[in-house]
């Protein structure tokens, strides 16, 4: 008897309420939205940093000290920024979670001897890009309370109390774009043209450096103590030496014959390490005007790998 009364009170699913609730949907948009915009900036400055080291490596010894310590610099700070915002959005998905899982809870409270069980089940093999085919769950027994449920949640005050207090920016980068001060008036973007010009073998270079890396990031996902990590200082440094070095081999015998080049056919062009997301150079950039005409070059193609 008890059973009969279990089943016939009806059925719910955590994932089906959150589809039939309105607020749920916009919340969770909002909060999509925001933690994806967020990733798209820390993405951008990532690359725009892992550019600017590689054509200081591509320069050799003719990148500055000074623009060394600005990457340095650059990289740190977006070490520590990157930490507090993934801190923010965890905390902003545990939030947004834990509030609506207490409202749900609330809701439940309505429906004594509810039964969770999920409406829809998969009928056979998932395809890519269209999922699985579906079918009512046979084992989802009595009222389909899932909308019940929704509609209590969507007009809980303590849900939207708690939602109040989520609904904060996230908080963002504060790497300041400043342009290098080169001597040149224009300039010929050092990553950009390399990239064109040596795409393959920086993406070798790049591919080399990230698997060296593998064992040291294993430790550090696995929990490495702060002794096992400053042991591990040695082999990274190690690392980017030779990628520093695999880099400089490959651009300054390309950048000797592209300043004899220059010197003939656009004299006083220099050339700019960092990208243009953190600040680029003063004076005008020519990379798309110039590039062309040195890998036209027959003793830079040659030189190129």
């Amino acid at each position: 008897m008890l059973w009969v009364t279990a089943a016939l009170a009806g059925f719910y699913h955590p994932r089906d309420v959150a589809a039939e609730s309105g607020m749920y949907g916009s919340v969770a948009q909002v909060a999509a939205t925001r933690a994806s915009d967020a990733q798209q900036r820390a993405r951008s400055l990532a690359l725009a940093l892992q550019d600017y080291e590689e054509a200081l490596d591509l320069l050799g010894p003719a990148a500055s000290e000074a623009e060394r310590a600005r990457l340095h610099a650059l990289t740190r700070q977006y070490n520590r920024e990157l930490a507090v915002l993934q801190a923010a959005v965890d905390r902003l998905v545990g939030g947004f979670d834990a509030a609506f899982v207490a409202s749900m809870e609330r809701a439940l409270a309505k429906h004594p001897g509810a039964v969770r069980c999920e409406r829809d089940v998969a009928t056979g093999p998932s395809i890519p890009g269209l999922g699985a085919r579906t079918q009512r769950n046979p084992a989802c027994q009595g009222d389909d309370l899932n909308s019940a449920i929704a509609a209590v949640m969507d007009a809980d005050p303590r849900l939207a109390a708690d939602l109040d207090v989520l609904d904060a920016a996230l908080p963002g980068f504060t790497l300041e774009p400043v342009p290098t001060s080169i001597v040149a008036d224009r300039w010929i973007g050092v990553a950009p043209f390399f990239q064109a010009a040596a795409g393959k073998a920086l993406k070798g270079i790049r591919r080399a450096d990230e698997e060296a890396r593998l064992p040291i990031e294993a430790a550090i996902e696995q929990g490495a103590s702060r002794e096992e990590l400053e042991a591990l200082k040695p082999r990274a440094e190690a690392i980017d030496a030779d990628t520093a070095r695999r880099r400089a081999e490959l651009g300054v015998p390309v950048l000797a014959r592209a300043d004899a080049v220059l010197a003939k056919k656009a004299p006083g062009v220099g050339w700019c390490a960092q990208p243009a997301t953190l600040g680029g150079c003063t004076g005008t950039d020519a990379t798309a005007e110039l590039a062309a005409v040195l890998r036209a070059d027959k003793k830079l193609q040659k030189a190129l790998p």
